[in-house]
């Protein structure tokens, strides 16, 4: 009897072991899911350091300083971010792009070179392709925050300035999360992980909105599943003391409401105490949608800030 019950238990712990790996299997999974890049519902392609990928460009052969829009995630479309930051084509080129394996761009199921270091490289590559005698601005919600982090330490001579939406941190900063207990574990194949992560989207980011008249925002967003994970769980990344050098002027927005956890006020006094030549701003009445959320005065905000650089330069 006692060795039954012996044997019961190691099946248990056993059992229990099996169950805990093919929950970690589902929430990080080690590879991708494949696709093409999608230009059906506008858009170019575009091939930059072996990877296919999605951009488009608003207010061509502007005399301002171009700007650069990175969206979240990593592994977001930036359709969601696409409708609240066309005013700034009235004065200047605006360049929307879905980086290597994310949103509308070409996936590959290797994600082994899908690192912050060639997200910069990649930037740097479109910049010379699109606007090539010109420094830029960048425009950086979430995710893309860290994005701008890499260019910023490595092509600083091309950075006239950076403005930080509701950032990741300087430094990695992983947060608990209930998310699972609330939609379920994520299918293991990725192609159905990407719907599945689509069809939970408002459950996953509600929460993180101030105004729900925009709750929506996110709904046609395309989105790498396994690139998120990869690159927010996984990879460990380290910019502070780097940006501790940076006298590149930033402006660093966030959401006082409800921003989420790894993008709130901590992350913005973060950014904002390290880079020198900074101002921080929270909005009052947002989550992690600012621009959505109060357009407005976000417009008003980046509008000024984007003022005051072109001024001194």
């Amino acid at each position: 009897m006692r060795f039954r019950k012996r044997y019961f238990a190691i099946g248990g712990l056993a059992a229990l072991a099996i169950l805990c790996f093919l929950l970690m299997f589902s929430m990080f999974p080690p590879r991708g899911a494949e696709k093409d890049c999608d230009t059906s519902r506008g858009g170019k392609s575009i091939a930059i350091n072996g990877h296919i990928m999605w951009y488009d460009v608003y207010g061509k052969k502007k005399d301002e300083t171009p700007i650069y829009i990175l969206a979240g995630g990593p592994g977001f479309s930036s359709e969601y971010i696409e409708p609240y930051i066309r005013f700034l084509a009235k004065k200047r080129t605006v360049v929307l792009f879905d980086g290597r394996c994310s949103g509308r761009s070409e996936y590959t199921a290797d994600l082994s070179d899908c690192t912050y270091e060639n997200y910069g490289k990649d930037l740097e590559e479109l910049r010379k392709r699109i606007t090539p005698d010109k420094d830029i601005l960048i425009l950086a919600h979430s995710g893309g925050g860290v994005t701008a982090m890499e260019y910023m330490t490595k092509y600083e001579e091309h950075v006239k300035g950076v403005i930080f939406v509701s950032s990741l941190a300087s430094k990695t900063n992983t947060v608990y999360s209930d998310e699972y207990l609330r939609t379920g574990f994520p299918p293991f194949n990725q192609k159905y992980a990407n719907a599945w992560f689509s069809a939970n989207i408002r459950e996953l980011y509600g929460e993180y909105i101030a105004n729900k008249d925009v709750v929506g925002i996110l709904d046609h967003c395309e989105i790498n599943y396994a690139l998120m994970m990869k690159n927010n769980a996984k990879d460990k990344y380290d910019y502070s003391e780097k940006l501790e050098k940076s006298q590149i002027p930033a402006l660093v927005l966030y959401g006082r409401q409800c921003d989420v956890p790894m993008a709130d006020k901590t992350a913005a006094q973060n950014i904002h105490g390290i880079l020198e030549n900074s101002q921080m701003y929270g909005f009052d009445s947002s989550g992690h949608f600012c621009f959505a959320e109060e357009p407005q005065l976000f417009r008003q905000k980046v509008n000024a800030f984007i003022n005051e650089i072109e001024k001194n330069t």
